[in-house]
């Protein structure tokens, strides 16, 4: 596995937890056995559309290199540190261990977020 960067800023719909169940495409799906196949099936081809469509060019090009590459789509998207760049309330998904909800990232002329990002652990500005 590569190396993670020291930040990361994602979105909620980059995490395991919303792939696993369904991407939002199974959520009117019933009965339940339905939605958990449907779900399944999901999961598996996107799994497979990233590996090979995303991550394989990008294997590939760590190899010519020299280093590391990925082993999954959520090993790319993932930092030592991960902000997730949306309310808390907005999907209801349980983060992962250094994952922290920032709230939207709207672009200004200055953006001035300094205060409000060291006080995450292991943040020095």
């Amino acid at each position: 596995m590569a190396k993670r960067s020291a930040r990361t800023a994602i979105q909620s719909t980059w995490l395991p937890d919303f792939f696993c169940h369904g991407a939002g495409m199974t959520d009117r799906l019933n009965p339940a056995p339905l939605k958990a196949a449907a779900d399944w099936f999901i999961l598996r081809f996107i799994n497979f559309w990233i590996r090979y469509g995303f991550l394989n060019p990008i294997n590939r090009t760590a190899r010519h290199f020299g280093v590391t590459g990925y082993d999954s789509m959520f090993d790319f998207w993932r930092g030592n540190i991960t902000f997730v760049a949306e309310p808390p309330e907005f999907t209801g998904i349980q983060l992962p261990r250094n994952h922290y909800f920032i709230g939207p990232l709207i672009p200004e002329r200055s953006l001035h977020c300094r205060q409000r990002l060291q006080r995450f652990p292991g943040i020095s500005l």
